[in-house]
């Protein structure tokens, strides 16, 4: 990787131009914005001026458009908004150079002279080719940053999430997996890669939900037991590259609440009845069939409006406690 600095003083030991003072800027065109990246012989006064300035100056304008800015006599020009600190900077010929990468500029070079230059074509051509090199660098390095930006920020979500999550081949061979995973078969995390997906667990669901996945290219969700006895859920999601993701949901805790629950309601002395939204009875208690008794029958299935009609035909006494 080269950095800003690197090519900079590469340039002035190749002398693309004879400068004695360098700058290296990053642009953004949306926002007519720079942020210096580094800067060689330039004073703290005037880099703060060309900032405070930067959308006036003409070599901005031009280098955010991605065209070459030169200027033989820099102070004398009459529209420049730092031309008092370029005359005390004491510099005169400014080559202002954009860097543009996929079709964008991303920055400049800018080489500053001692003395009132004629840019010939044949310099302008060496300095356009250099500049092309140094914004192909700088690109190239940007887009390293943002992937190993972006391949920590997925790691630490991979590894931190509450799931179980593998990454796996469509034969089932782990190509990567968090520590939950590793926990839910018992071994140690660094041997996950390599090992079928399916021989962490004690059993494996028929039909095949990873075959499944493979042949329809579709999202799979199917049951196992860990072993360790937990419930889990599998998610199978195919990926573009021909590999499987998969995600393990542990319900283990919420299979314990529910049976919790249903104990407590079928020992309940009050009749507890779950209905769908149009009345019929899904589930019901003991306390149920013994407050409907032998005039509804078999309480799952039937209308509760019905029930209570019968029950309420069948058995005048009030004193009973409503349900």
């Amino acid at each position: 990787r080269c950095g800003p600095r690197r090519l900079l003083r590469a340039a002035l030991r190749a002398r693309v131009f004879p400068a004695r003072c360098a700058l290296a800027l990053r642009v953004a065109r949306a926002k007519s914005a720079s942020r210096r990246m580094v800067s060689i012989g330039l004073s703290a006064p005037y880099l703060a001026a060309g900032r405070r300035h930067f959308v006036d100056l003409p070599s901005a304008r031009a280098v955010l458009n991605g065209v070459p800015y030169f200027s033989s006599e820099a102070a004398a020009d009459p529209v420049s908004p730092v031309a008092e600190e370029i005359r005390q900077e004491g510099f005169v010929g400014v080559a202002a150079l954009p860097l543009v990468f996929a079709g964008e500029a991303i920055g400049s070079l800018a080489f500053y002279h001692d003395n009132a230059r004629i840019y010939a074509a044949d310099e302008r051509r060496l300095a356009m080719a250099f500049a092309d090199q140094a914004a192909l660098a700088i690109g190239k390095s940007r887009l390293l940053d943002q992937v190993s930006r972006i391949k920590r920020e997925w790691q630490s979500a991979f590894d931190s999430t509450m799931n179980g999550l593998a990454i796996v081949s469509s034969s089932g061979v782990i190509v990567r997996a968090n520590r939950l995973v590793a926990e839910m078969g018992g071994v140690p995390v660094t041997a996950l890669p390599g090992l079928n997906l399916r021989a962490l667990f004690t059993s494996w669901p028929e039909p095949d939900p990873l075959h499944e996945v493979v042949s329809t290219g579709q999202r799979v969700s199917a049951y196992l037991e860990g072993l360790g006895g937990q419930h889990l859920v599998l998610t199978l999601t195919p990926h573009p590259d021909g590999d499987v993701v998969v995600s393990i949901d542990d319900l283990t805790e919420l299979r314990r609440l529910e049976e919790r629950f249903s104990r407590v309601v079928q020992t309940a002395h009050e009749a507890i009845l779950i209905t769908s939204p149009a009345g019929r009875v899904i589930s019901a208690n003991r306390a149920t069939f013994d407050w409907f008794g032998s005039a509804a029958g078999p309480t799952v299935g039937l209308m509760l409006a019905e029930m209570i009609a019968e029950e309420a035909g069948g058995r005048p006494d009030a004193g009973r406690p409503h349900c």
